[in-house]
């Protein structure tokens, strides 16, 4: 026996309190030497190799991208496109759009400005997919579908939105595929996961990015915000995190070991079967009498990834990357 058997309630209480705040600080001295030890891990990543992994994973159309505006008077905001000449009206030529360099990206960092890029390229392929929740159920939706991703043995990722109330779920491709492609296996994953929580529909689903299979006429299609935004961070927010919510100690080591989707992976989470229904009404009956008719190429393995040619010096972005 414990002997809490021959202790009053009072003393139960007493003693569960005391064991409670016990616990607590345990808690908290391991989150201590748990970041301790990553802090010391995160040391061997050099400015230029965070600099290659973010851009490695968050690729979209470099050409131009989308700057978040907000106006303190009429309480709006948005995002539009970053011009040379600012408040040129339509129509655009390809001359007008500043491009995605690095230093957009360390302005975005260090909190300066909100970058939204656009995963669909002109050919209407992605390297990327996200889904994005929002709502009060957001965490546990995100959950949902972060399980399903596990159990298909499809690499993904969660994030905590800007705003602090959604996640988006990142999928990385090993080559960029048809934006149709990347939208059914989110779809797919989609609807596996709202069986499973038992309900017609996730509530708190807002979109997929690319939220579009083809380019729209004189567009480029949906936007989505990048993470690690250097106001967000000091909220908390805008932060990669683990299934109870909270951020991954080192962010950078985080996206360093994550994994793409192999056009191999892939084709096996395509695979039609008859049993399969839809939670948003995106996949046709008539697709399952063809097995594998959506299947890619294999990509060559081991891409080399190269630097950007307009890397930044070492000494310009030595202190802008850090957790």
């Amino acid at each position: 026996m414990n002997g809490y058997d021959r202790l009053s309630h009072k003393e139960l209480v007493e003693a569960y309190r005391r064991l409670s705040h016990e616990n607590n600080v345990l808690r908290q001295e391991l989150n201590k030497i748990r970041s301790e030890n990553q802090s010391d891990r995160k040391a061997n990543l050099s400015s230029q190799d965070k600099i290659r992994v973010f851009r490695s994973l968050f690729r979209g159309r470099e050409d131009v991208y989308a700057v978040r505006w907000s106006n303190a008077r009429t309480g709006k905001s948005g995002y539009t496109p970053h011009l040379r000449t600012p408040g040129k009206k339509r129509p655009y030529s390809p001359d007008d759009f500043v491009p995605l360099t690095d230093r957009v990206f360390y302005q975005h960092f260090i909190g300066q400005i909100v970058v939204g890029i656009y995963p669909l390229l002109p050919d209407e392929r992605t390297w990327f997919l996200a889904i994005d929740f929002d709502k009060s159920d957001w965490l546990r939706d995100a959950r949902a579908y972060l399980a399903v991703c596990r159990r298909w043995q499809i690499p993904a990722a969660m994030e905590r939105s800007r705003s602090g109330n959604g996640a988006h779920i990142w999928i990385f491709f090993e080559s960029p595929i048809p934006a149709r492609l990347a939208r059914r296996l989110g779809t797919r994953i989609l609807t596996e996961a709202t069986r499973e929580i038992g309900f017609a529909r996730m509530e708190s689903y807002d979109r997929f990015f690319p939220n579009q299979d083809t380019m729209p006429a004189g567009g480029f299609g949906n936007l989505i915000a990048l993470p690690l935004q250097g106001q967000a961070r000091i909220k908390n927010n805008s932060l990669f995190i683990r299934d109870d919510g909270e951020p991954f100690f080192a962010q950078w080591d985080f996206l360093q070991g994550l994994s793409r989707v192999t056009n191999q992976q892939l084709n096996k989470a395509l695979e039609d079967t008859a049993n399969e229904w839809d939670a948003l009404g995106l996949i046709e009956p008539s697709h399952f009498s063809v097995p594998n008719r959506h299947a890619v190429k294999p990509a060559p393995r081991n891409p080399q990834e190269t630097l950007p040619s307009h890397l930044r010096t070492h000494d310009e972005i030595t202190s802008l990357f850090r957790d």
